[in-house]
C-alpha cells in the first residue's frame, strides 16, 4: 500500500497461500503476474 492505495500484491503472501493449497512453486510464480494484474484491475474499477 502507498498513500492508502493498493499498488501490488505481496509475493511472499502469495507463495504461502499457494503452498497451503498445494499449488507448486513454479506454477505459482508463473501465475503471479496475471493474478496481480487481474486483482489490481478489479480494485481500480471499484474505487
Amino acid at each position: 500500500m502507498a498513500q492508502g492505495r493498493v499498488v501490488g500484491l505481496d509475493l511472499n503472501a502469495w507463495m504461502l497461500a499457494c503452498e497451503s493449497t498445494g499449488l507448486d512453486k513454479s506454477t505459482a510464480i508463473d501465475l503471479f503476474p496475471a493474478v496481480e494484474a487481474g486483482l489490481m484491475s478489479s480494485f481500480e474499477q471499484h474505487e
